[in-house]
């Protein structure tokens, strides 16, 4: 095999393919939603890097290196949160898939009582009553 020679470029040159990334993808994002809601899926990183043919890598990519779109990466997420929150409490997704992606994509975690060890609480009843008028408490007095 040949040696391969250096080959001296000039220090603005740029590797790698050109950025996808327009300001059309803000359109495309919206075009995105309103074709979700039409087909009723629940709309995903996932689901948006297919429909503009790219990785969600890229799109991670973008969010990291673009400010605005970084934004509008939030909002996608936060959508999908309402929607599977919204969506498993009137029935309309499965709650065990709900659950997973909210743990996996929204930082939602399971609580696990360690208080009780296992064991039934008893339950604790307190009522506050307004004193009677005709009863005042002064400084000489205590309560027991």
């Amino acid at each position: 095999m040949a040696k391969k020679t250096p080959v001296n470029r000039p220090g603005h040159y740029v590797f790698g393919r050109p950025t996808k990334y327009t300001l059309e993808v803000y359109d495309q994002l919206n075009d995105y939603f309103k074709v979700c809601k039409k087909d009723e899926n629940l709309p995903t990183l996932e689901g948006f890097a297919v429909y503009i043919q790219i990785g969600v890598s890229t799109l991670q990519d973008w969010r990291d290196k673009y400010d605005d779109f970084s934004v509008a990466y939030e909002y996608l997420l936060n959508y999908q949160a309402e929607l599977l929150l919204n969506g498993s409490l009137k029935g309309q997704y499965n709650a065990m898939i709900s659950k997973m992606m909210l743990s996996a994509n929204h930082g939602y975690v399971e609580r696990k009582d360690i208080t009780s060890a296992g064991k039934e609480m008893k339950s604790f009843n307190f009522e506050m009553n307004e004193p009677s008028k005709g009863h005042q408490m002064d400084s000489n007095s205590t309560s027991s």
